[in-house]
Formats: C-alpha cells, structure tokens, sequence
C-alpha cells in the first residue's frame, strides 16, 4: 500500500486491529492503535470497540474497561457492539453486579439491545444459578422481537439440567426445535449430562442415538456423561468396549493421560476388554507427551493380549522412539 503511494486511513487501521483482535493477538491490535494515533490518523467507534471486545473475549476486563474510558473521553459514543461486549465479559467472569449497570447505562443511552446483549445477560445469571432472571431476560428478548439462537437455547437447557429440571429442558429443546434452530453439541451433551444424572440413561441414550444421526461428533463430555449414567443404580444397561475406547480417546488426545488410565482400569474391573482402538489410543497419546516407558508398556500389553498393532500404533510408537532419541530400537 505504502509502495503505491496510498497512505493508511482510519479504514485500514480498523481492518488490522479488527482482524487482531478476532484472532486473539491483542499485542499486534495495540501496535497498529499506537500506530495510528501517533500518525495523527482519526480512531473511532470501531477502532476501540475492536479492543474492548478483544480484550473482552480474552479475560482481560480491565483493559476493556480502560479503553471504554478513554474512548468515551474521547468523545467517541459507545454502540451496542461495544456495551454487548462489555457485558458478555462480565457475564463471563460472573460479576452480575456490573453486567446490569452496564445494560442499565446501554438503554439510558437509548441503546436497543441485541441478541448477544441478552444471550450473555441470560448465560451470565444461569453460570449464577439465578434460573429466574434468566427467564425474565429470555422473555424481554422475545418481547422486544429478538429471536433466540442456538447459544440462548442451549445456555437455558444447561442450566435446567443442571437443577435437575428435565422436563423444562425439554420444552426448551422441543421450542427450538418448532423454531428451526438446530441443536449443537452443547445442547445434546446438557440434555444427556442431565438424563444420566437423574438416573434416565435410556433417554440419555435416545438423545445420542438422535445427537449421531444429525452429524454431531460426541465428545469426552458425552462419553463421561453416559459413563456417569450407567453407574446409577437404576440403569440397567452397562457400557461396551465402544464406550470406554472412545472417552479414552478423547482424554488421550487432550493429554489428560491419568483420566484415560483411569477409565481403561475401570473398563477392565468391569470385565470390559480393551480392543486395537482402546490400546492405540493409550499409545498415541503417551507418545505425544514423549512419556516412551508407558507408550511402550502398553504396546507390549497389546501385544501379550493377542491384539494385533495397526499402523497407526506403529506411528505412535516410531514417533515416541524418535522422540527419546532411541532410533535404534
């Protein structure tokens, strides 16, 4: 740009911190801010909106706040974005306190609120168990015309399964569904994770026999959720091999290596035996966290079972030797 001769404007300034800001790097926005105020370049409502929610989005409340200050100082009128974001931070960091003064300051400013203003409002107070000023948010949304999303219905399911109110996760579940929003997999493991809690596992396992069939990938939080259902007394069905290799899995692939060494010993007191799946996945995962002595324990458990290694344990474990230098082996 600069070799063509045009010169950064405030537009171009904006796109940088803006992209920035989206991908987390709040080091780079602020460069390109200090840049442009040093140039002598205009900010405006996007520039520190921009920050305030990057800073936001990261945990970083404070410095929010700090520039929300300056850009008011600055006599730049915040709009819904920048007040959205604001209280979505405080809703994530469960200060209720603040989150209503600043929705409160958003509508004296004649701010029309919009569906992230709510679903944070209504998220924050359900994170707070408070499930009665989440619905007085929930219905003040539909009032003012403003159709729930995925995220609205799926923060309102959880936190009914989490009181052990089935039938009223439910009723949500079947409203968004008449309203042609599709379920994540939030909303499939809050259902299953508060079925098997309440001992209904046959009905945890409708909504992922349901959950599979819409394309959605379960999760370690599925599986540990239909794990704790089986337990219950009232369940009389048991898990299989599928089960357990699969949360074995999910452990194994976000290195929580004693979790998945702990559900591979349960499945085998329940006289489960593990498969190629279940011991590649124990394999592989030790092998990324460079532990070579369990990676090759488990290999030679594999093996001493009868079950034959495919090319996947052989990678894991080629890439473990590789690691500890023992290239020889």
């Amino acid at each position: 740009m600069k070799q063509s001769g045009k010169l950064p404007n405030t537009f171009t300034y904006n796109c940088l911190i803006r992209g920035y800001s989206k991908h987390g790097n709040l080091g780079e926005s602020l460069r390109y801010f200090k840049e442009m105020k040093r140039k002598g370049i205009s900010t405006c409502v996007v520039t520190y909106t921009s920050l305030i929610d990057g800073f936001s989005k990261i945990g970083q409340l404070e410095e929010s706040l700090k520039y929300f200050k300056e850009m008011k100082e600055s006599g730049i009128s915040p709009n819904v974005i920048t007040y959205s974001s604001l209280i979505n931070g405080h809703s994530k960091r469960g200060d209720m306190k603040e989150m209503v003064i600043c929705y409160n300051e958003m509508k004296q400013m004649g701010i029309a609120p919009n569906l992230i203003t709510y679903s944070s409002l209504i998220d924050g107070y359900i994170k707070n168990g408070d499930m009665e000023e989440s619905l007085k948010y929930y219905k003040e949304m539909k009032d003012f015309g403003i159709a729930p999303n995925v995220i609205t219905y799926s923060s309102l399911i959880n936190g009914y399964s989490q009181m052990g109110d089935l039938e009223v996760c439910v009723k949500f579940f079947e409203q968004m569904k008449r309203n042609g929003v599709s379920p994540n997999r939030v909303t499939y493991n809050s259902l299953i994770c508060g079925h098997s809690k309440n001992g209904a596992l046959k009905k945890s396992l409708q909504y992922f026999k349901e959950m599979k069939q819409n394309g959605i990938s379960p999760n370690v939080v599925t599986y540990s959720a239909l794990i704790d259902g089986y337990k219950m007394k009232k369940s009389d069905v048991s898990p299989n091999v599928v089960t357990y290799s699969s949360i074995i899995d999910g452990y194994s692939k976000h290195g929580e290596l004693k979790k998945s060494i702990k559900y591979f010993e349960e499945m085998k007191r329940n006289a489960i035996s593990p498969n190629e799946f279940t011991y590649t996945s124990l394999v592989d995962g030790f092998s990324k966290v460079g532990d070579f002595e369990n990676s090759l324990k488990y290999f030679n458990e594999m093996q001493q079972r009868g079950i034959p290694p495919n090319e996947v344990t052989y990678s894991s474990l080629i890439n473990c030797y590789s690691k500890s230098g023992n290239l020889k082996e």
